[in-house]
Order: structure tokens, then C-alpha cells, then sequence
């Protein structure tokens, strides 16, 4: 199919967050050919550890395979989470 969806349930840590970037990016087999990833997010809820320190060790552990990211084409339904989302991501 060429599509990666990821689907997040309860409270989402940031260790899990970080382990499944970890996971995601040490499989061979991601990104799929067509190089399409969706996240959704409307049933989870960040937990407080989910902050910019925390996405910013994410982005550096998808920095580190850019080969894998370049052309990958990725979205995310965050519903509720959005404002959580972008307040961890700015410092």
C-alpha cells in the first residue's frame, strides 16, 4: 500500500513517543515505497512530559535518517492534541 499510519490510544508519554520514533526509524522496511506517513492523535492524550525537549529529541532521531525522511510526505489529525503538539515544539 505504501502507507504508514500510526494511531495513538490513552496517554502518550514522552519515552513511548521516543521509542516509536526509535522503532520506526531503525525499520528497514519504512518508509514504505509511496512514502506516505499519517498520525492521529484524537484519541491519546500528551502527557506533560511531551515538551520541547522531548520533540526536539525526536526531530534529532529523524534528522539522523534523512535519507529515509527525503520525499516522505506526512500528516497528522491531532484534533484536541494540536495545541498541546505545537506548544512542545516551540521553546
Amino acid at each position: 500500500m505504501g502507507l504508514t499510519i500510526v494511531k495513538w490510544k490513552g496517554i502518550v508519554t514522552a519515552d513511548a513517543f521516543l521509542d516509536h520514533v526509535k522503532r520506526l526509524t531503525s525499520d528497514p522496511d519504512w518508509p514504505p515505497h509511496k512514502r506516505l506517513q499519517l498520525a492521529d492523535l484524537r484519541a491519546a492524550s500528551l502527557d506533560g512530559s511531551m515538551d520541547h525537549a522531548a520533540f526536539k529529541e525526536a526531530a534529532d532521531l529523524y534528522g539522523r535518517h534523512a535519507n529515509k525522511l527525503a520525499s516522505l510526505k506526512g500528516a497528522a489529525v491531532a484534533g484536541n492534541n494540536f495545541h498541546k503538539a505545537i506548544e512542545g515544539m516551540i521553546p
